[in-house]
């Protein structure tokens, strides 16, 4: 349905600079939208939580389809939600 989408789907460049845009476009609309509303964590931190989220997926995706290693795609990007779930708490708390 969608083959103009099919090289964007590979670990190649223009694919990762697809996702690296588009990380950077969704952390920064949170952001605006949190520093509009005057609450902590605003646009920089968003973008780089973003950036950091989409970066160990891409390493997980690359490690299994680049290097060929048997390993699980999701245990990389899975301590992402782990990582979040701390910087969750400390906002809670303070």
């Amino acid at each position: 349905m969608f083959d103009f989408l099919t090289p964007l789907r590979d670990v190649g460049t223009a694919g990762v600079i697809v996702r690296v845009l588009f990380a950077i476009l969704c952390g920064g609309l949170i952001g605006i939208e949190r520093s509009a509303k005057n609450q902590p964590a605003g646009l920089r931190t968003h973008i780089l939580v973003c950036m950091a989220a989409m970066v160990a997926s891409a390493c997980g995706l690359f490690i299994y389809l680049k290097l060929e290693l048997m390993s699980d795609m999701s245990r990389i990007a899975s301590q992402v939600v782990t990582g979040l779930g701390f910087i969750g708490a400390g906002t809670i708390v303070v």
